[in-house]
């Protein structure tokens, strides 16, 4: 999209209808609003406060099913260990009220 040579004709807004198909034609999940169970990591973030502290893990997850998951943790041990270790490919246990999937644990990984 950048770069240090700038377009002939400058930078021009692209009308989203002329590229929508390319978009909607590139592969896709199906994602789930609320589960419990077992799923793969698939990435993480840990956003921090002010103050240096961890607020919050966010974590999106592949179900058996082939589904992405959102959840997230506060767990201070947990959130720890998603900012300072890869946890990609490794398998998760995930709770759920109803409303917010909770990861509960992070077992090995997917590929043992």
């Amino acid at each position: 999209m950048y770069s240090t040579t700038p377009p002939k004709n400058g930078y021009v807004r692209v009308d989203p209808k002329s590229c929508q198909n390319v978009v909607n034609a590139q592969p896709s999940r199906t994602s789930v609003g609320s589960y419990a169970g077992e799923a793969t990591i698939e990435s993480t973030s840990v956003p921090y406060d002010r103050e240096g502290e961890p607020e919050v893990a966010i974590i999106t997850l592949i179900a058996p099913d082939g589904s992405r998951v959102l959840a997230n943790t506060t767990d201070k041990e947990m959130m720890e260990a998603i900012a300072n270790e890869a946890q990609e490919n490794k398998k998760a246990k995930l709770t759920t009220d109803g409303k917010t999937t909770t990861l509960v644990d992070i077992t090995e990984s997917k590929n043992k």
